[in-house]
């Protein structure tokens, strides 16, 4: 833990020479959240897209963390401002984006919705375990309610 906060100071000095580059803000908020202080990454992911808005690895980490404040539909419109035609968004990472947003979606009981999120990443990575796992839960849960209807 330690190290991450003195990677933050360091950070923080950065900024002060330079408190409009992208990568330090970036790199603040992963520090952030390795201390599992959600509210200060978020806020730090936030100052990274003011400055660049096609920063696809902020808005994936802001996704995240929105996921793990419980904000499901601000998280799904993270994903949904990834580029996925970039080069540097490899197969791995679109599984990653592609099963965080089915997740948010079976969270807010949008299984459809999550069904085609892991869809897609078992198009991607057909050995793609959580992705498998969510999908099992997520036809449990579409099962449960349509049985009840």
């Amino acid at each position: 833990m330690a190290e991450y906060e003195k990677a933050i100071e360091c950070f923080e000095k950065a900024l002060t020479l330079d408190s409009d580059n992208p990568f330090i803000w970036y790199n603040k908020g992963i520090a952030y959240s390795n201390l599992c202080d959600l509210e200060c990454a978020l806020s730090c992911f936030e100052e990274v897209l003011k400055l660049d808005p096609s920063y696809d690895n902020a808005w994936i980490n802001k996704g995240l963390m929105l996921c793990m404040l419980g904000k499901y539909r601000d998280a799904i419109k993270c994903y949904e401002n990834i580029s996925f035609d970039r080069d540097s968004m490899t197969d791995e990472k679109k599984a990653f984006v592609w099963n965080n947003k089915g997740i948010a979606h079976s969270y807010l009981g949008e299984y459809e919705d999550a069904i085609k999120c892991f869809t897609k990443v078992l198009h991607i990575d057909p050995d793609y375990d959580d992705a498998k796992s969510n999908m099992q839960k997520v036809i449990r849960k579409l099962s449960a309610e349509e049985s009840d209807n």
